[in-house]
């Protein structure tokens, strides 16, 4: 990934780059106006602006942040969390799924109020669905205060500035009964709002607005597939609503789950053999996301909020017949990503919603079925997949300040062997196990295992959905000779 911070002085023309914050995305200041906070690599950081190398803080996902004048940083991960602006342990302020049955969404793009007693936030259930919140610190207490509406910040005139489809409106607040008095009044008509309805515009204290003029960008990516020379070849399947969900081929390589987002993020089921439109493989009961096949290809795994709190794993029969199976009951999320080829044992990653941890942990599919942890370190440890042949785990690891691919002997894991260099996510085997690809932000990896890892090479690069920590958004044709690809 090629993206980085870059400073531009509203008095003065060209900007400056600041060294060290490749990858970054969300960046917010400090009061003083000395510091960046930003995120890269699923971590929050901070740089100076006087120079020097950026600082990691802790895991945070790039939905915002603040930095209040309580040496304070208030970020999103997976719900609100603080951390003191030199580091430390966060603290949680909300959960994501904190209201039970509701499923409420995500929260993200936070501001701390005047005081530091409370903090104004966004709530997000998919692409249409925003509301402004508020959250008092002290007692955790909660109330929706903009029903219609998102990514709001509070300004010294007592007004709320929020987006809502495309443009930018304004209401009065009470910041005492934090309560919003009057209607609101559109002021800017026109804002850039990419696929996820996260607009592009940023307030200072003394009133200057920035914004990029624009509309809502409607998320609209093709399935494809890509030869190992980065020849693309589209299928005759409509764009949609691909979500960042995973892509999983069925054993046979005839069809492909994929996640979209409608009302909710479901997998839907499509034939790759064929033009047309797929359809609905999950409900509207949870959010679905991340799947995996099992060998046979008569079972798909899948991730989902369907309980109404955490991301745990289920399975549905292809065919339709039976029920959906639940497979595992955590209050943490879980996220499937491989299967053994024997369809003995599931590998997946294990997000602890209380200390942020990202572990590797292993569930029989046979017999009582008790998950187990495989791999517990204090760096964050995700996407696990077995060879072929049973001899290699390869994962992801930021026990380095990056994520990198890794593998290690299996079962005993005593040997460890790093694969990438400059970065790593979403490792897959070929199989016969004598190659690992992975992607390294638009590139797609190979190495080759005979038996011994070599030297990754890149086979092509390209604007293709990017790797992600939670699964892998591509894969491997059953006669190895191609990737199926989500297309920007």
């Amino acid at each position: 990934n090629t993206s980085r911070l870059y400073l531009h002085n509203l008095d003065e023309y060209g900007t400056q780059p600041l060294v060290g914050t490749e990858g970054a995305s969300q960046p917010f200041f400090s009061p003083d106006g000395n510091w960046i906070g930003f995120y890269a690599e699923g971590k929050l950081k901070k740089v100076s602006l006087s120079g020097g190398t950026p600082r990691t803080l802790c895991d945070g996902s790039a939905w915002g942040g603040w930095w209040s004048d309580d040496n304070h940083i208030t970020f999103s991960n997976y719900g609100l969390m603080q951390i003191h602006s030199n580091g430390g342990t966060p603290k949680r302020i909300t959960d994501a799924w904190d209201f039970g049955p509701a499923q409420e969404g995500w929260h993200h793009f936070p501001q701390v109020l005047p005081g530091n007693s409370e903090v104004l936030y966004t709530i997000s259930h998919g692409l249409d669905n925003l509301r402004v919140a508020v959250v008092t610190l002290d007692t955790g207490k909660k109330q929706t205060i903009i029903k219609e509406g998102g990514y709001a910040r509070y300004v010294s005139t007592g007004h709320l500035i929020y987006a809502w489809r495309g443009n930018l409106w304004a209401v009065r607040f009470d910041i005492k009964s934090l309560q919003t008095t009057g209607p609101s009044i559109p002021i800017l008509e026109g804002i850039l709002m990419n696929s996820y309805s996260v607009p592009n515009y940023s307030l200072s204290d003394n009133g200057t607005l920035v914004y990029v003029p624009g509309d809502i960008q409607e998320m609209r990516r093709s399935l494809c597939w890509v030869d190992f020379e980065g020849n693309i070849e589209p299928l005759d399947i409509p764009p949609s609503k691909f979500y960042d969900g995973g892509l999983r081929l069925s054993p046979d390589g005839k069809l492909a789950t994929v996640t979209q987002e409608e009302k909710r993020a479901n997998v839907w089921l499509y034939d790759v053999t064929r033009s047309g439109t797929g359809h609905p493989f999950t409900d509207d009961t949870g959010d679905e996301w991340w799947t995996v096949w099992t060998p046979d290809g008569k079972r798909v795994i899948f991730h989902s909020s369907r309980d109404g709190k955490s991301l745990n794993l289920y399975w549905k029969s292809v065919d339709g017949i039976g029920e959906i199976v639940r497979l595992t009951e955590s209050a943490n999320d879980q996220s499937p990503y491989a299967i053994s080829s024997d369809g003995k044992m599931l590998f997946y990653m294990e997000h602890n919603r209380l200390t942020s941890n990202k572990d590797i942990w292993v569930l029989p599919l046979e017999g009582d079925r008790t998950p187990r942890p495989l791999l517990q370190t204090p760096a964050q440890e995700f996407g696990p997949t077995l060879s072929p042949d049973g001899r290699w785990l390869a994962y992801v690891s930021d026990e380095t300040g990056r994520q990198e691919v890794y593998v290690r002997n299996y079962p005993d894991l005593g040997r460890v062997i790093k694969i990438s260099s400059e970065g790593g996510v979403s490792p897959m085997w070929s199989s016969a196990g004598d190659y690992l690809y992975f992607r390294q932000g638009r590139k797609m990896m190979a190495v080759s295992f005979l038996p011994e890892p070599g030297i990754p090479k890149v086979l092509f690069e390209g604007d293709f959905v990017l790797g992600h920590r939670w699964g892998r958004r591509y894969d491997l044709s059953p006669d190895g000779k191609r990737f199926l690809m989500i297309r920007e």
